[in-house]
């Protein structure tokens, strides 16, 4: 199969690592784990530059584009670079912003335990997963869903898992994923399946009932590779999946059998991050920032009007 080139719209390289990258309403926030953090408009104009302390384990702009939220030096800092407010926190921990309320999402693991929380103005409302590998890592994934987020929780090679984090404005509720040792679950537009990345294989599930809907094995697409944990939804019943050498192929999600493979300006894939309006962001090189669309990414774009699939 030949590799299929898709061309970026813009290219910014930064002076420091864009190690974390997360989306606001307004683009992109790309910050190095020595706390360097640049802000990115939706078109990868540098917009401001802003120092959040050494050691940065997780950022968060709010869609204002004023409010801050991150995790450096064991704390959770809220607010202005300049002045933020801080708490302190245990582990690795991870912290989101969730519109249109706007609020906080934080989550840390104590050791046995993971603590999911929401706040909202001065209320913080809190639910406990088990943490079956002690001090794991946690992040945050958006869900469909503006009440709901995906709870990831990784240990390196012991495992990991995901949860299905709501909250309906009173409480905090929690649904284990049926995908252990996997990537984060990725959820389809309507909530009904995700999909869930593996070393070896991908895996589309349903949801709630959690059958496999399909399974497409890693080893055809590269033998001296390993899947990875990047995954995208396309436009047409696609998905994008990387291995780990950044090697980038579509999956026809109908079938689960591979459609295409592409490469971005050339280059390996470091990660994706998908943004407003059917932009993907991809990181290269250590420092360099493409961006394109998703419906580039996908064979047939227009193959289903909502871009769902069955």
């Amino acid at each position: 199969m030949s590799i299929r080139e898709v061309f970026s719209s813009a290219t910014v390289t930064l002076d420091h690592r864009p190690y974390h990258v997360r989306t606001w309403r307004g683009g992109f926030v790309a910050a190095a784990e020595q706390g360097s953090a640049t802000v990115l408009s939706g078109a990868l104009e540098i917009l401001d530059r802003v120092e959040l302390g050494d050691d940065l384990v997780d950022v968060a702009l709010a869609d204002d584009g004023a409010s801050w939220a991150w995790i450096s030096g064991g704390e959770l800092r809220i607010g202005s670079p300049d002045a933020p407010r801080s708490a302190a926190v245990t582990g690795e921990g991870a912290c989101r912003w969730r519109s249109p309320a706007r609020d906080l999402w934080f989550a840390a693991s104590s050791g046995p335990e993971v603590a999911v929380e929401v706040w909202t103005g001065s209320a913080v409302h809190r639910a406990l997963v088990p943490d079956p590998f002690g001090d794991s890592g946690t992040l945050l994934f958006d869900h469909p869903a503006s009440d709901s987020m995906v709870l990831w929780i990784a240990a390196g090679r012991d495992g990991a898992r995901s949860w299905l984090v709501s909250f309906d404005g009173v409480a905090v509720r929690t649904e284990r994923l049926p995908c252990d040792d996997r990537g984060p679950a990725l959820f389809g537009p309507a909530g009904d399946w995700f999909l869930a990345p593996g070393r070896d294989d991908l895996v589309r599930v349903s949801w709630p009932g959690g059958a496999v809907l399909g399974r497409l094995a890693w080893s055809p697409v590269g033998e001296h590779d390993l899947g990875g944990m990047d995954v995208q939804l396309l436009p047409g019943g696609y998905a994008s999946w990387s291995g780990e050498n950044g090697r980038i192929c579509v999956v026809d999600l109908t079938t689960m059998a591979v459609a295409d493979e592409i490469a971005i300006a050339g280059r390996p894939l470091g990660f994706s991050v998908a943004g407003a309006d059917g932009t993907l962001l991809t990181v290269h090189d250590e420092n360099r920032i493409e961006l394109t669309r998703a419906r580039d990414w996908s064979p047939e774009p227009d193959r289903y009007a909502a871009g769902s699939i069955a």
